[in-house]
Protein backbone atom coordinates (compact mmCIF):
# COMPACT_ATOMS: atom_id res chain seq x y z
CA UNK A 1 0.00 0.00 0.00
CA UNK A 2 1.42 3.27 -1.03
CA UNK A 3 2.40 6.01 1.77
CA UNK A 4 0.74 8.99 0.95
CA UNK A 5 0.64 12.17 3.11
CA UNK A 6 -0.74 10.19 6.11
CA UNK A 7 -4.95 11.59 7.83
CA UNK A 8 -5.91 10.77 11.05
CA UNK A 9 -9.27 8.18 11.07
CA UNK A 10 -11.74 8.15 13.40
CA UNK A 11 -12.65 4.34 14.12
CA UNK A 12 -15.76 2.52 15.84
CA UNK A 13 -14.99 -0.89 17.59
CA UNK A 14 -17.57 -3.40 18.09
CA UNK A 15 -16.53 -6.06 20.67
CA UNK A 16 -18.67 -9.37 20.72
CA UNK A 17 -19.62 -9.92 23.77
CA UNK A 18 -23.22 -11.60 24.75
CA UNK A 19 -22.71 -10.01 28.40
CA UNK A 20 -21.68 -6.45 27.16
CA UNK A 21 -19.40 -6.21 29.41
CA UNK A 22 -16.16 -4.53 27.88
CA UNK A 23 -14.25 -2.99 31.24
CA UNK A 24 -11.75 -6.10 31.23
CA UNK A 25 -11.69 -6.49 27.35
CA UNK A 26 -7.79 -6.04 27.27
CA UNK A 27 -7.98 -7.10 23.16
CA UNK A 28 -9.82 -4.46 23.03
CA UNK A 29 -7.51 -1.54 24.86
CA UNK A 30 -4.57 -3.22 22.72
CA UNK A 31 -6.26 -2.14 19.23
CA UNK A 32 -7.57 1.14 20.57
CA UNK A 33 -3.63 2.12 21.76
CA UNK A 34 -2.63 0.62 19.06
CA UNK A 35 -4.51 2.65 16.34
CA UNK A 36 -4.39 5.48 18.50
CA UNK A 37 -0.12 4.83 18.72
CA UNK A 38 -0.43 5.30 14.93
CA UNK A 39 -2.22 8.60 15.24
CA UNK A 40 -5.89 7.71 14.73
CA UNK A 41 -9.36 8.23 16.72
CA UNK A 42 -11.34 5.66 18.56
CA UNK A 43 -14.68 6.98 18.62
CA UNK A 44 -16.51 4.24 20.96
CA UNK A 45 -16.09 0.99 22.01
CA UNK A 46 -19.90 -0.98 21.61
CA UNK A 47 -21.00 -4.26 22.62
CA UNK A 48 -22.29 -6.09 20.19
CA UNK A 49 -24.36 -9.27 20.09
CA UNK A 50 -23.06 -11.89 18.18
CA UNK A 51 -25.61 -12.70 15.39
CA UNK A 52 -25.01 -12.00 12.00
CA UNK A 53 -28.00 -9.24 12.12
CA UNK A 54 -26.72 -7.60 15.33
CA UNK A 55 -22.96 -7.67 13.59
CA UNK A 56 -24.31 -6.32 10.08
CA UNK A 57 -26.68 -3.47 11.54
CA UNK A 58 -23.51 -2.48 13.74
CA UNK A 59 -21.29 -2.06 10.73
CA UNK A 60 -24.28 -0.39 8.86
CA UNK A 61 -25.14 1.89 11.93
CA UNK A 62 -21.66 2.78 11.24
CA UNK A 63 -21.99 4.02 7.71
CA UNK A 64 -25.08 6.13 8.75
CA UNK A 65 -22.37 8.41 11.22
CA UNK A 66 -21.02 11.01 9.16
CA UNK A 67 -17.59 11.05 11.55
CA UNK A 68 -17.15 7.24 11.43
CA UNK A 69 -14.00 6.75 9.00
CA UNK A 70 -13.60 2.63 9.65
CA UNK A 71 -15.40 -0.10 12.02
CA UNK A 72 -13.25 -2.51 13.99
CA UNK A 73 -15.22 -6.08 14.79
CA UNK A 74 -13.65 -8.21 17.62
CA UNK A 75 -14.30 -12.00 18.29
CA UNK A 76 -17.24 -14.15 17.35
CA UNK A 77 -14.03 -15.63 14.79
CA UNK A 78 -13.78 -18.82 15.82
CA UNK A 79 -14.94 -22.83 14.60
CA UNK A 80 -18.25 -23.24 16.70
CA UNK A 81 -21.72 -22.66 15.59
CA UNK A 82 -21.88 -19.68 18.00
CA UNK A 83 -19.18 -17.40 16.16
CA UNK A 84 -20.37 -15.39 13.00
CA UNK A 85 -19.29 -12.19 13.11
CA UNK A 86 -16.31 -13.80 10.42
CA UNK A 87 -19.19 -14.74 8.24
CA UNK A 88 -21.43 -11.61 8.80
CA UNK A 89 -18.22 -9.67 7.77
CA UNK A 90 -17.12 -11.75 4.58
CA UNK A 91 -20.38 -12.03 3.30
CA UNK A 92 -21.43 -8.35 3.09
CA UNK A 93 -18.58 -6.16 2.07
CA UNK A 94 -17.62 -4.75 -1.44
CA UNK A 95 -14.28 -5.36 -2.14
CA UNK A 96 -12.31 -7.16 -0.03
CA UNK A 97 -8.83 -6.95 1.21
CA UNK A 98 -7.44 -10.62 0.85
CA UNK A 99 -3.99 -9.53 2.60
CA UNK A 100 -4.97 -8.44 5.73
CA UNK A 101 -5.64 -11.98 7.03
CA UNK A 102 -2.93 -13.60 5.07
CA UNK A 103 -0.24 -11.04 7.14
CA UNK A 104 -1.91 -11.27 10.30
CA UNK A 105 -1.63 -14.90 10.25
CA UNK A 106 1.98 -14.38 8.79
CA UNK A 107 2.97 -12.11 11.76
CA UNK A 108 1.66 -14.46 14.39
CA UNK A 109 3.43 -17.61 13.21
CA UNK A 110 6.65 -17.37 15.04
CA UNK A 111 4.37 -16.99 18.37
CA UNK A 112 1.43 -19.60 17.49
CA UNK A 113 3.40 -21.65 15.45
CA UNK A 114 0.60 -24.25 13.74
CA UNK A 115 -2.29 -22.38 15.72
CA UNK A 116 -2.13 -19.09 13.41
CA UNK A 117 -4.16 -21.27 10.76
CA UNK A 118 -7.54 -20.88 12.69
CA UNK A 119 -6.90 -16.96 13.09
CA UNK A 120 -9.89 -16.08 11.22
CA UNK A 121 -9.63 -12.13 10.14
CA UNK A 122 -10.46 -10.18 7.21
CA UNK A 123 -10.57 -6.91 5.85
CA UNK A 124 -12.43 -5.05 3.07
CA UNK A 125 -14.70 -2.15 2.09
CA UNK A 126 -18.21 -1.16 2.43
CA UNK A 127 -19.37 1.35 0.32
CA UNK A 128 -16.39 4.06 1.89
CA UNK A 129 -15.95 2.93 5.16
CA UNK A 130 -12.90 0.44 5.95
CA UNK A 131 -13.98 -2.74 7.28
CA UNK A 132 -12.42 -5.00 9.34
CA UNK A 133 -13.11 -8.26 11.64
CA UNK A 134 -10.37 -10.39 14.04
CA UNK A 135 -9.75 -12.43 16.52
CA UNK A 136 -10.04 -10.40 20.15
CA UNK A 137 -7.60 -12.08 22.38
CA UNK A 138 -4.94 -9.34 23.61
CA UNK A 139 -1.73 -10.52 21.12
CA UNK A 140 -3.48 -10.53 18.17
CA UNK A 141 -5.51 -7.23 18.81
CA UNK A 142 -2.00 -5.76 19.35
CA UNK A 143 -0.18 -7.12 16.19
CA UNK A 144 -3.76 -6.04 14.33
CA UNK A 145 -2.96 -2.24 15.60
CA UNK A 146 0.30 -1.81 15.61
CA UNK A 147 1.29 -3.19 12.59
CA UNK A 148 -1.85 -3.30 9.97
CA UNK A 149 -4.40 -1.21 10.52
CA UNK A 150 -2.59 2.02 12.06
CA UNK A 151 -0.35 1.86 9.75
CA UNK A 152 -1.94 1.43 6.98
CA UNK A 153 -5.38 2.73 7.57
CA UNK A 154 -4.97 6.30 6.36
CA UNK A 155 -3.90 4.97 3.21
CA UNK A 156 -6.81 2.84 2.70
CA UNK A 157 -8.93 5.27 3.47
CA UNK A 158 -7.29 7.57 0.61
CA UNK A 159 -7.59 4.50 -1.96
CA UNK A 160 -11.37 4.05 -1.19
CA UNK A 161 -11.97 8.04 -1.87
CA UNK A 162 -10.16 8.33 -4.70
CA UNK A 163 -12.44 10.11 -7.05
CA UNK A 164 -13.42 8.30 -10.63
CA UNK A 165 -11.17 9.92 -13.67
CA UNK A 166 -14.45 11.18 -15.51
CA UNK A 167 -14.20 9.41 -18.84
CA UNK A 168 -13.75 12.46 -21.68
CA UNK A 169 -14.30 10.28 -24.06
CA UNK A 170 -18.09 11.14 -23.84
CA UNK A 171 -17.65 14.97 -23.26
CA UNK A 172 -18.62 17.25 -25.39
CA UNK A 173 -17.38 21.00 -25.89
CA UNK A 174 -16.42 22.89 -22.65
CA UNK A 175 -20.10 24.74 -21.28
CA UNK A 176 -18.18 27.85 -21.53
CA UNK A 177 -16.18 27.58 -24.40
CA UNK A 178 -18.08 29.26 -28.02
CA UNK A 179 -17.74 26.80 -30.69
CA UNK A 180 -15.05 27.83 -33.52
CA UNK A 181 -16.35 30.58 -35.81
CA UNK A 182 -19.40 31.81 -33.64
CA UNK A 183 -19.61 35.49 -32.76
CA UNK A 184 -19.52 36.79 -29.48
CA UNK A 185 -22.95 37.95 -29.50
CA UNK A 186 -23.80 34.16 -31.34
CA UNK A 187 -22.51 32.87 -27.78
CA UNK A 188 -23.77 35.38 -25.75
CA UNK A 189 -27.28 34.73 -27.26
CA UNK A 190 -26.66 30.84 -26.81
CA UNK A 191 -26.26 31.00 -22.88
CA UNK A 192 -29.37 33.05 -22.76
CA UNK A 193 -31.30 30.63 -24.38
CA UNK A 194 -29.54 27.78 -22.45
CA UNK A 195 -30.55 29.26 -18.86
CA UNK A 196 -34.54 29.35 -19.74
CA UNK A 197 -35.46 26.53 -18.01
CA UNK A 198 -37.47 23.99 -19.17
CA UNK A 199 -40.12 21.67 -17.59
CA UNK A 200 -40.70 18.21 -16.62
CA UNK A 201 -37.39 15.80 -16.44
CA UNK A 202 -35.17 19.19 -18.08
CA UNK A 203 -35.99 21.17 -15.02
CA UNK A 204 -34.99 18.66 -12.46
CA UNK A 205 -31.66 18.48 -14.51
CA UNK A 206 -31.30 21.94 -13.77
CA UNK A 207 -31.89 22.08 -10.35
CA UNK A 208 -29.81 19.26 -9.19
CA UNK A 209 -27.07 21.44 -11.01
CA UNK A 210 -27.01 19.65 -14.24
CA UNK A 211 -26.32 20.11 -17.97
CA UNK A 212 -26.87 17.57 -21.11
CA UNK A 213 -25.34 16.88 -24.35
CA UNK A 214 -27.86 15.07 -25.94
CA UNK A 215 -25.06 14.84 -29.18
CA UNK A 216 -22.81 12.09 -27.71
CA UNK A 217 -24.12 8.73 -27.75
CA UNK A 218 -21.99 6.90 -24.73
CA UNK A 219 -21.52 2.65 -24.28
CA UNK A 220 -23.38 1.67 -21.52
CA UNK A 221 -21.08 1.81 -18.10
CA UNK A 222 -18.81 -1.35 -17.92
CA UNK A 223 -20.76 -2.72 -14.89
CA UNK A 224 -24.08 -3.60 -16.23
CA UNK A 225 -22.41 -6.13 -18.53
CA UNK A 226 -23.23 -9.22 -16.32
CA UNK A 227 -26.71 -7.64 -16.16
CA UNK A 228 -28.09 -8.74 -19.42
CA UNK A 229 -31.96 -8.15 -18.39
CA UNK A 230 -31.44 -4.83 -17.05
CA UNK A 231 -29.04 -4.20 -20.41
CA UNK A 232 -32.19 -5.45 -22.69
CA UNK A 233 -34.34 -2.82 -20.61
CA UNK A 234 -31.78 -0.05 -21.20
CA UNK A 235 -31.24 -0.46 -24.76
CA UNK A 236 -34.88 0.27 -26.09
CA UNK A 237 -33.88 3.82 -25.04
CA UNK A 238 -34.48 6.06 -28.08
CA UNK A 239 -31.88 8.41 -27.41
CA UNK A 240 -28.63 8.89 -24.93
CA UNK A 241 -26.75 11.56 -24.30
CA UNK A 242 -24.19 12.37 -21.43
CA UNK A 243 -25.51 14.81 -18.43
CA UNK A 244 -22.44 16.20 -16.15
CA UNK A 245 -23.64 16.52 -12.26
CA UNK A 246 -21.78 17.60 -9.69
CA UNK A 247 -21.18 14.36 -8.73
CA UNK A 248 -19.66 13.07 -12.01
CA UNK A 249 -21.02 12.43 -16.00
CA UNK A 250 -23.67 10.21 -15.96
CA UNK A 251 -24.82 8.20 -19.24
CA UNK A 252 -28.40 9.74 -19.98
CA UNK A 253 -31.06 7.47 -21.49
CA UNK A 254 -34.41 8.74 -23.20
CA UNK A 255 -37.35 7.11 -22.86
CA UNK A 256 -38.20 7.47 -25.93
CA UNK A 257 -36.01 10.38 -26.05
CA UNK A 258 -34.27 13.40 -24.55
CA UNK A 259 -36.23 16.45 -26.08
CA UNK A 260 -39.48 15.55 -24.70
CA UNK A 261 -40.28 17.37 -21.37
CA UNK A 262 -42.17 14.28 -20.71
CA UNK A 263 -39.84 11.55 -21.54
CA UNK A 264 -38.77 9.09 -18.75
CA UNK A 265 -35.08 9.76 -18.18
CA UNK A 266 -32.62 7.49 -16.47
CA UNK A 267 -29.28 8.81 -15.64
CA UNK A 268 -26.34 5.92 -15.06
CA UNK A 269 -23.56 6.46 -12.82
CA UNK A 270 -19.66 4.87 -14.10
CA UNK A 271 -18.18 3.93 -11.14
CA UNK A 272 -17.23 0.47 -10.16
CA UNK A 273 -18.20 -1.67 -9.06
CA UNK A 274 -22.04 -0.53 -9.11
CA UNK A 275 -23.07 2.79 -9.28
CA UNK A 276 -26.56 4.51 -9.02
CA UNK A 277 -29.20 4.67 -11.11
CA UNK A 278 -31.66 7.51 -10.90
CA UNK A 279 -34.90 8.16 -12.53
CA UNK A 280 -34.81 11.55 -13.15
CA UNK A 281 -38.46 11.94 -14.32
CA UNK A 282 -40.16 11.11 -10.55
CA UNK A 283 -37.73 14.16 -8.90
CA UNK A 284 -37.81 15.98 -6.49
CA UNK A 285 -38.29 12.82 -4.99
CA UNK A 286 -34.99 10.43 -5.36
CA UNK A 287 -36.06 7.71 -6.98
CA UNK A 288 -33.21 5.49 -8.03
CA UNK A 289 -31.27 2.07 -7.89
CA UNK A 290 -28.18 2.84 -4.94
CA UNK A 291 -24.33 2.50 -5.49
CA UNK A 292 -22.11 0.29 -3.41
CA UNK A 293 -20.34 3.53 -2.38
CA UNK A 294 -21.19 7.25 -1.16
CA UNK A 295 -21.10 10.35 -3.36
CA UNK A 296 -23.98 10.08 -5.66
CA UNK A 297 -27.44 11.92 -5.35
CA UNK A 298 -29.34 8.80 -3.42
CA UNK A 299 -28.48 7.00 -0.34
CA UNK A 300 -25.85 4.45 -1.18
CA UNK A 301 -26.03 0.85 0.02
CA UNK A 302 -24.68 1.03 3.10
CA UNK A 303 -27.48 3.58 4.30
CA UNK A 304 -29.91 1.21 5.41
CA UNK A 305 -31.49 2.14 8.69
CA UNK A 306 -32.09 5.79 8.45
CA UNK A 307 -33.05 5.89 5.06
CA UNK A 308 -36.19 3.55 5.61
CA UNK A 309 -37.20 5.31 8.38
CA UNK A 310 -37.24 8.38 6.69
CA UNK A 311 -38.82 7.46 3.75
CA UNK A 312 -41.41 5.17 4.85
CA UNK A 313 -41.48 6.19 8.93
CA UNK A 314 -40.41 3.03 10.26
CA UNK A 315 -37.17 1.19 10.11
CA UNK A 316 -36.92 -1.88 7.94
CA UNK A 317 -37.22 -4.78 10.75
CA UNK A 318 -34.93 -7.48 9.04
CA UNK A 319 -31.03 -7.54 7.70
CA UNK A 320 -29.96 -6.52 4.96
CA UNK A 321 -28.72 -3.47 2.73
CA UNK A 322 -30.47 -0.84 0.79
CA UNK A 323 -31.16 -1.47 -2.80
CA UNK A 324 -33.00 0.83 -4.22
CA UNK A 325 -35.25 4.18 -3.05
CA UNK A 326 -38.89 5.12 -4.67
CA UNK A 327 -41.33 8.29 -2.68
CA UNK A 328 -43.00 5.73 -0.24
CA UNK A 329 -40.57 2.29 -0.60
CA UNK A 330 -37.05 1.30 0.12
CA UNK A 331 -36.14 -1.57 -1.67
CA UNK A 332 -33.42 -4.04 0.40
CA UNK A 333 -30.74 -6.57 -0.50
CA UNK A 334 -31.67 -8.98 2.35
CA UNK A 335 -28.93 -11.99 1.37
CA UNK A 336 -29.60 -12.57 -2.68
CA UNK A 337 -33.05 -11.56 -2.74
CA UNK A 338 -34.69 -7.93 -2.90
CA UNK A 339 -37.47 -7.52 -0.89
CA UNK A 340 -39.97 -4.17 -0.58
CA UNK A 341 -40.84 -2.32 2.74
CA UNK A 342 -43.39 0.44 2.53
CA UNK A 343 -43.01 0.56 6.32
CA UNK A 344 -46.02 -2.00 6.71
CA UNK A 345 -45.79 -4.41 4.54
CA UNK A 346 -42.83 -6.21 2.90
CA UNK A 347 -43.31 -7.99 -0.95
CA UNK A 348 -40.13 -10.57 -2.36
CA UNK A 349 -38.92 -8.76 -5.53
CA UNK A 350 -36.91 -11.83 -6.32
CA UNK A 351 -32.86 -12.17 -7.20
CA UNK A 352 -30.92 -9.16 -7.23
CA UNK A 353 -30.63 -8.79 -11.31
CA UNK A 354 -34.04 -9.36 -11.86
CA UNK A 355 -35.46 -6.97 -9.48
CA UNK A 356 -33.23 -4.55 -11.21
CA UNK A 357 -34.42 -5.40 -14.49
CA UNK A 358 -38.11 -5.01 -12.99
CA UNK A 359 -37.50 -1.64 -11.47
CA UNK A 360 -35.94 -0.41 -14.82
CA UNK A 361 -38.75 -1.57 -17.20
CA UNK A 362 -41.62 -0.03 -14.65
CA UNK A 363 -40.03 3.42 -14.45
CA UNK A 364 -39.39 3.37 -18.54
CA UNK A 365 -42.78 2.68 -19.04
CA UNK A 366 -45.27 4.62 -19.45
Amino acid sequence: MSTQKDTSAAVLIGIVSPTGDLSANEGCNAMANGLEKAGHKVLKRVAVDGSTRAVRRFILDAQDQVNVSAVVVLGGTGLSSEDSSYEAVTGFIDKEIPGFGQALRAMLLSKLRSKAMCIRAAGGVLGQVPVFVLPGDTATCQVAGEQLIGPELSAILADVRRAPIADEEYLGPADDEAEVGESVEEASSKEVVEEEIPEGWLRRLHEIGGSLNPDAFPDLPAWLEELSAAKDVLNNAGQRGIARLPSGNYVALGFPDLSSPRSRVLLLGQRSPRDEILALHRWPMPTGVCATRVGGLIPHRGRMGKTAEEITGVDYPGDGRLFAVEADSVYILDGAYVQAWDGKNTRGHGLEASALASLLLRWTQH
